[in-house]
């Protein structure tokens, strides 16, 4: 006897419910940047721009040209072209016996596990922007520590560097990896970071000055320190051409970034399986490339 359609959406609210509650702590960090996300349905591939705002420039003041007129300096946002060309998909297919045997620990443990990877890719094509030939090697473009010594003390050198690209700590993120994200914490008194729930959620805002500090898993340096907007993501709605190959397809929203992410249930008679899929379609950018320094690993 095949599966209901009530049976399987059943199963899958309980994994999508939990593939969602996951994520979005672990993606909390991603609301420090230049992120928009909608539910405009578009192709992959297709372009769309983003906004970011430069800033303005201070000049003397003129009685005699009246430059209390800024009509020729009006303000426009610098556009910048995001690819949607990202397209990351997570899954599994089960035999029709362990479907006809409902158990929901199994969908909530499976929905965790499923984020865990998701989020982990999500990060690791974002962040992995950060690099010499996106941001700059000159020496202004990064600073060096030592991991196993980071600590509050550690941010004087940062803090220096800021100005010498023009940028200040109250509107910078402090992107740190998982050792660096430690060693500052573990110099900290917990009532000045938050305790328990900055761990869990790995971004402390207005720490220290700085606009917040983040923890990025994924990273492949020490961390960064930038501006909201040197960093550019975009997302929107997966169009799909057909869905009546599929069981069930449905969509649901990331709260903390806006991002639609699909749930399709896909069965194959000739296997007698049925796929539970959940994917996503962004692009990434470089924005205000001016406005981040890196921190490597002191040589």
């Amino acid at each position: 006897m095949p599966i209901s359609n009530a049976a399987l959406a059943t199963s899958r609210d309980v994994y999508s419910n939990q593939f969602i509650s996951e994520l979005t702590p672990e993606l909390t960090a991603l609301r420090m940047f230049a992120v928009n996300c909608t539910d405009e349905i578009v192709a992959e591939g297709t372009s769309v721009e983003v906004g970011v705002t430069e800033a303005g420039v201070v000049s003397d003041f003129d009685a005699k040209t009246n430059n209390y007129d800024r009509s020729k300096s009006v303000i426009q946002p610098k556009m910048i072209k995001v690819t949607l060309d990202q397209h990351p998909i997570t899954g599994f297919a089960l035999p029709q016996d362990v479907l006809m045997n409902f158990r929901p620990t199994f969908w909530k443990d499976r929905g965790e596990k499923d984020a865990e990877v998701m989020a982990a890719s999500i990060q690791s094509r974002f962040f992995g922007m950060v690099t010499a030939a996106n941001f700059g090697d000159t020496a202004k473009d990064k600073v060096s520590v030592v991991s196993e010594t980071f600590n509050k003390g550690s941010l004087k050198a940062i803090r220096i560097a800021l100005p010498k690209k023009n940028m200040v700590a109250r509107n910078t993120v402090l992107a740190l990896n998982p050792t660096l994200y430690a060693g500052l914490l573990d110099s900290l008194d917990a009532n000045t970071y938050g305790g328990v729930e900055a761990i869990r959620s790995g971004v402390i805002p207005r720490l220290l000055g700085f606009k917040a500090v983040v923890e990025v898993p994924t990273l492949e340096i020490p961390g960064f320190a930038c501006h909201g907007d040197a960093l550019v993501m975009a997302s929107r709605e997966i169009w799909v051409a057909d869905k009546t190959p599929y069981r069930q397809f449905t969509s649901t929203t990331e709260e903390n970034t806006g991002m639609r992410f699909n749930s399709v249930i896909l069965t194959d008679g000739p296997s007698a399986t049925t796929s539970y899929s959940t994917d996503v379609l962004f692009g990434v950018a470089v924005g205000n490339g001016g406005s981040l320094i890196r921190l490597l690993e002191k040589v």
